[in-house]
């Protein structure tokens, strides 16, 4: 039986992981179902099966993000919460090690670098929250 939510999430930090959820889910789905059409608008290019394959990525990971705000509960988040930062720390490192193939003119690479950012924010936020919520219960 799961145990009754006691550590609720603040209503902004639940809005900004629907945002990034939502966001995933749009994103991942339209890579996944038109490639070429939804990868015009990625900050570099993709091939076909690239598109698809992150658009299968994102489809995962934005069910993991819409799956939070369900749960609603920081003690029942502390592996999501332990994976979100990395995930935000390593999209930066990639952008950093790949930039050049990246179209830094454009508003979709403008995007992707502050949606990242926030990633990592929240991300880092949630750790040391659950963490709290976990070091409370002991």
């Amino acid at each position: 039986v799961d145990q009754s939510r006691q550590a609720a999430l603040p209503s902004w930090f639940k809005g900004a992981l629907g945002i990034h959820g939502a966001m995933m889910l749009v994103m991942g789905a339209s890579l996944f179902v038109w490639p070429d059409a939804a990868g015009a608008v990625w900050p570099w290019k993709l091939t076909t099966l690239t598109g698809r394959a992150v658009g299968a990525w994102l489809l995962g990971i934005g069910l993991a993000a819409a799956q939070v705000t369900i749960e609603n509960d920081w003690r029942r988040l502390v592996p999501i919460f332990a994976a979100y930062p990395v995930l935000g720390a390593l999209q930066l490192v990639a952008l950093a090690r790949y930039g050049q193939e990246v179209s830094w003119g454009t508003a979709s690479a403008a995007i992707y670098l502050l949606f990242w950012l926030s990633v990592l924010a929240v991300g880092l936020y949630g750790w040391r929250h659950s963490r709290t919520a976990i070091s409370h219960d002991l």
